[in-house]
């Protein structure tokens, strides 16, 4: 769908301002023939019928008025429909602009709006939950529950500095002193969540340390559930990566410590469950993978370059390949 808000003075003087007349307004023929929003989008020609709905100031998500053009989802209709909006008149949003404006206008607070980025860009479902909490002002209430608590302390404080003869008797001091350590200590708990948050947003790193060819491919798959795997000379400078790409078995190489890539073409040719080795200096490199239920395997003697075609070694499942520190001596293993 796409977003236009209404303070746009061009669309207005087009006749827009007509779509207020009725909270939702739909109609067969809309970019075919806007004749009472005001001038035809479109010209003749049909783009696309359209559902325009209305969000009306101060109900909608920026506090402004705001129309809704929900078209086909085709990549060409979209755009075409933008493009006559765009000629009415219509300026395009820059990166994060309704998110901004809700801001402004004080429809979310800062937490908030930082947890729109976050529920986009969430990568797993514990992520997911927790930015649309924050979204719903949970983090907000919460701090707001220290700044009552806060203004409530200040405020007797204050009264006692302004008027000692009153005083506090130590039934109130005390009283006092116990919401002020209640006060930190959840202020405390609140931000001792914060590298628990960092994990749950960000992930872990991890790295699976081992000799060569003692299995590391296989338990990164085997904890991933995908097929890849990725080795590299002594040295770290050749990396080779190998995985699964729909039917395809595909390899990809870099020479500069895994900085730059480039996929071999063509691929291996159709499998699962790729493996692949090297030897010392990365010259001599080893794949091995399963198409249909047959075990098939090729070598590369130019750093990956150019691959012989693929050798049938017979039936079997989950195969795995080792070689020496020369590459001379390769060893191929299967159920």
């Amino acid at each position: 769908s796409i977003k236009a808000s209404m303070d746009n003075s061009a669309l207005l003087r087009q006749g827009w301002k007509t779509l207020w007349t009725n909270p939702f307004y739909w109609t067969r023929n809309a970019i075919k023939s806007f004749q009472d929003i005001g001038k035809t989008i479109g010209g003749k020609n049909v783009v696309d019928e359209v559902i325009l709905t209305i969000f009306k100031s101060p109900n909608s998500f920026t506090a402004e008025d705001i129309v809704e053009i929900a078209c086909h989802g085709g990549i060409l209709i979209t755009q075409r429909v933008f493009e006559e909006i765009l000629n009415a008149g219509a300026k395009p949003s820059g990166p994060g602009e309704f998110t901004m404006r809700a801001f402004l206008n004080k429809k979310i607070d800062l937490t908030q709006a930082e947890a729109i980025q976050d529920l986009i860009s969430a990568k797993n479902k514990f992520a997911l939950k927790a930015a649309s909490n924050q979204l719903q002002g949970c983090l907000s209430n919460e701090i707001k529950s220290f700044q009552k608590v806060l203004i409530d302390i200040a405020a007797i404080l204050e009264v006692s500095l302004d008027f000692p003869e009153e005083g506090l008797d130590a039934i109130e001091t005390k009283s006092l002193i116990d919401n002020m350590k209640n006060i930190l200590n959840s202020m405390q708990k609140l931000s001792d969540t914060f590298e628990d948050g960092k994990v749950i947003k960000d992930g872990v790193s991890i790295c699976i340390v081992g000799s060569v060819n003692v299995g590391k491919s296989s338990l990164m798959n085997a904890i991933l559930k995908k097929d890849r795997a990725i080795v590299t000379d002594i040295s770290g400078r050749y990396v080779f990566s190998i995985w699964k790409d729909g039917i395809d078995i595909q390899i990809a190489r870099s020479f500069d410590f895994g900085q730059t890539w480039t996929t071999i073409v063509p691929a291996l040719g159709a499998g699962t469950l790729p493996q692949i080795v090297t030897d010392s200096s990365g010259r001599y490199v080893f794949a091995i993978w399963v198409d249909g239920t047959d075990i098939q395997t090729a070598r590369s003697s130019d750093f990956g370059q150019t691959w012989s075609a693929s050798t049938n070694l017979g039936g079997g499942l989950v195969p795995q390949i080792v070689t020496d520190n020369s590459g001379r001596y390769v060893f191929a293993i299967w159920d």
